[in-house]
């Protein structure tokens, strides 16, 4: 297996969160393109002129969807003025997560619609008060909303726990694959309430992708107990 730096064109969309670092030969006389993504600085690998493992990569880690991935950025003011790119803010940056947060919940409180921000018209109010946000699809809105209302359902589940002693409650876990073919963790209790009632509660909902061995099951379960105190 060799190493050697390779000329190589990688797409637009996801130009800006990749850094080349080198392409590899197998013995079998395979090429593989490794790339560093500049948001987590992990290493990603793919055969050479195939940038799908890349794409996903940001679809999964850091929540950029395949349509915001695969399309080029809408023009902005900016560059219609003087002719220069905005460098868009990372999507992991503190004010971006914030904008996405307050979208999201405008669009659940309001009762907007999930496609809000796919309209021109909306866009276009970024652009003109700071070009540099990246307004993000209809599918990342929903998981945002998703996320919103699951941390107020932990807040008020949790609440109601807490006064259980533990022998009371017993929880249940389960793992499965969306029409994506991306795995989920579900983590939910039930208890007996003082009428002798069987209650249901939803504690935990979040994206699974690691292999399903026991050691990862038990970590990730681990993990979320320790989140929810």
């Amino acid at each position: 297996m060799s190493k050697q730096k390779q000329l190589i064109t990688v797409p637009a969309s996801i130009n800006d969160y990749y850094k080349y670092v080198h392409t590899v030969t197998t013995n079998a006389g395979r090429k593989i393109t490794v790339m560093k993504c500049v948001i987590c600085n992990e290493c990603k690998r793919a055969p050479t002129g195939n940038f799908f493992n890349f794409k996903k990569h940001l679809q999964v880690s850091h929540d950029t969807d395949s349509a915001e991935a695969s399309q080029p950025s809408q023009p902005t003011l900016d560059s219609w003025a003087g002719g220069l790119k905005t460098s868009k803010l990372p999507l992991q940056h503190p004010l971006q997560l914030k904008l996405d947060r307050s979208i999201a919940t405008a669009i659940a409180v309001d009762g907007l619609p999930l496609d809000l921000t796919s309209g021109k018209g909306f866009q276009k109010i970024f652009e003109i008060a700071n070009s540099k946000f990246t307004i993000k699809s209809r599918r990342t809105m929903t998981k945002r909303i998703n996320e919103i209302a699951s941390e107020v359902i932990k807040k008020s589940n949790i609440s109601e726990l807490a006064i259980l002693s533990n022998g009371r409650i017993h929880p249940i876990i389960d793992i499965w694959s969306t029409r994506t073919h991306e795995s989920v963790l579900g983590i939910k209790v039930q208890y007996l309430d003082d009428d002798l009632h069987m209650v249901n509660k939803l504690l935990a909902f979040e994206e699974f992708n690691e292999e399903h061995s026991s050691d990862n099951i038990k970590k990730k379960v681990q993990e979320i107990f320790k989140s929810l105190g």
